[in-house]
């Protein structure tokens, strides 16, 4: 092989590399940041979250031209309720094997998506951009202290109207291997270590007080009944009715043996 036939072929294997390289980028680009706002909205055993995310173009993010982004690229979330459930494991890029989060529960493993008014909403400037996510709810199986975890992914369309996903797993929120799920989130793309900034901003703790005992009102050495009210203050005023008619009684019979 004369030297021009081997510059030509490795030109051609160069070219080829960065065309793999630039694929791979825009396929596995980093996904957007959860924000430093979550609310939680609690009810009972449900819990309601939304929040913020911020997208910087040094991130791999998409521009706000207009209120929407630009690209064929949306913002997506999944939450880390942080109670027993294990099922839907996320490692977390530069930490140890099995370090991570586990996103929703049993019967949800999916990057849930804004309404779809919201879809592609933003406020920002042509490089970078931030907009709000949720709502997510999760039903806890007993009351207690949870730490939430938000993770954000990022979905991957196949035109600029946001119509057609790439393929069906761009909302599977975990998998075994890259390729049964959506693997463009802020733990496993962004270069983040576990408990680092993928959930710092967007790690909040829930308070789920224990329901009270039936009637509303909490039984103990300082009793309260249904409704509320001490029972105490009954029990005295019996008592007291109970002597007062005894003292009657015996009145009326020392008046009859009198008579008598």
């Amino acid at each position: 092989m004369n030297n021009r036939a081997f510059g030509r072929r490795t030109l051609a294997i160069v070219g080829a590399s960065t065309m793999v390289l630039a694929l791979a980028t825009s396929v596995f680009a980093n996904a957007a940041n959860p924000g430093s706002t979550v609310t939680p909205t609690v009810d009972g055993l449900k819990v309601t979250l939304s929040g913020t995310w911020t997208w910087l173009k040094d991130e791999g993010g998409q521009g706000c031209d207009g209120g929407l982004l630009t690209g064929k690229r949306d913002v997506g979330f999944a939450a880390d309720w942080g109670d027993a459930f294990a099922g839907n494991f996320v490692q977390s890029k530069g930490a140890a094997d099995g370090v991570g989060y586990n996103v929703g529960d049993a019967l949800d493993n999916i990057v849930h998506q804004r309404a779809a008014e919201d879809i592609g909403a933003c406020a920002g400037d042509a490089e970078n951009s931030t907009g709000s996510w949720g709502p997510i709810s999760h039903t806890y199986a007993a009351a207690g202290t949870y730490t939430v975890c938000v993770l954000m992914y990022d979905i991957h369309y196949s035109d600029a109207e946001r119509t057609t996903l790439n393929d069906a797993s761009e909302l599977v929120a975990s998998g075994a291997s890259k390729d049964d799920h959506n693997k463009d989130n802020s733990a496993e793309t962004n270069g983040f270590v576990a408990g680092g900034p993928d959930c710092a901003g967007a790690t909040t703790t829930i308070v789920i007080p224990p329901p009270p005992p039936p009637g509303g009102g909490v039984l103990g050495n300082n009793a309260v009944a249904q409704g509320g009210v001490t029972p105490i203050p009954t029990i005295v005023f019996s008592l007291i009715l109970l002597a007062a008619l005894g003292t009657l009684a015996y009145a009326n019979v020392k008046t009859v043996r009198n008579r008598s």
